[in-house]
């Protein structure tokens, strides 16, 4: 079996002199003409030593002396083969598109990665990828972004904003999306702010709490478009629903004061950071 272990190290040192950091079960037993019980004992080895990293599926990472210690290398070098693995639609988002876009507040230690459907990893996950479902994936505008070992895809600026929104909870609650909002605005193109929200098929909800946080943050000229866009909806509606800015909250709604241009009911008091 250590002549095993030896073909399948000589393998993947080759694989990472090429700048690949990630070999599939099936195709390194049939390329190196192994059996199976030969596989699971030389990977068992190698895996010991922190050589290689069974991500799921019959997919492995390599893993390079300098992330011995962490475990794996980063998410960026993988994710895009890994996800066509799986066969999965992806892009990176919430947090993780966030600080490429140039949020530096609180960065999160998870990879978050939104998907069309579920991947679940196993119970002792070392690569710090998260994955969220969503609805109308594929509509959400995404952008290619070059990495050291080819392309992934992550959500555009203007998306990355409404997600934010609407994943609020994941994102670390509208604290911390108000002080990220304050950092992207900015730099944010106002028609594709519109055009993402439009195109993304995102709640009429997520919309309204995104332009009133945008206002309150002293961005309304970002947010001029959008609102035009969303009176269209609400006329085509027929109704103009008033929302609570924070979901499901227990406060009585009677007494609340209200922003009748999103028609938003203000039922917390949203601080941010300082940046």
């Amino acid at each position: 079996m250590k002549v095993k272990k030896l073909v399948l190290l000589g393998h993947i040192e080759n694989l990472q002199t090429n700048g690949q950091y990630w070999f599939v079960r099936q195709e390194v037993i049939k390329s190196l003409n192994l059996t199976k019980v030969a596989f699971k004992m030389a990977t068992y080895r190698l895996q010991k030593v922190k050589r290689i990293y069974a991500l799921g599926k019959g997919f492995y990472l390599i893993v390079p002396l300098e992330y011995k210690r962490t475990g794996t290398p980063p998410p960026y070098w993988y994710l895009d083969p890994f996800m066509k693995f799986l066969k999965v639609n992806y892009y990176i988002g919430l947090l993780t598109a966030a600080a490429h876009h140039g949020s530096s507040h609180q960065v999160s230690q998870q990879f978050q990665v939104m998907v069309n459907r579920p991947v679940v990893l196993g119970k002792t996950n070392q690569s710090n990828l998260i994955f969220f479902t969503k609805k109308n994936l594929s509509l959400t505008p995404a952008e290619d972004l070059k990495v050291a070992t080819g392309m992934v895809k992550i959500s555009t600026k203007e998306a990355t904003m409404l997600d934010l929104v609407q994943y609020y909870k994941v994102a670390g609650y509208f604290g911390l999306v108000a002080t990220i909002l304050s950092e992207l605005a900015p730099t944010i193109d106002p028609r594709l702010l519109s055009t993402a929200a439009q195109q993304g098929k995102y709640e009429l909800a997520t919309i309204q709490r995104l332009g009133f946080l945008l206002d309150q943050l002293g961005f309304k000229e970002k947010t001029e478009e959008l609102l035009g866009w969303l009176q269209k909806e609400w006329w085509y509606k027929q109704h103009k629903k008033l929302i609570l800015l924070v979901p499901k909250s227990q406060t009585s709604t009677k007494l609340l004061a209200k922003d009748l241009k999103w028609h938003i009911l203000i039922n917390e008091k949203i601080e941010i950071d300082e940046v």
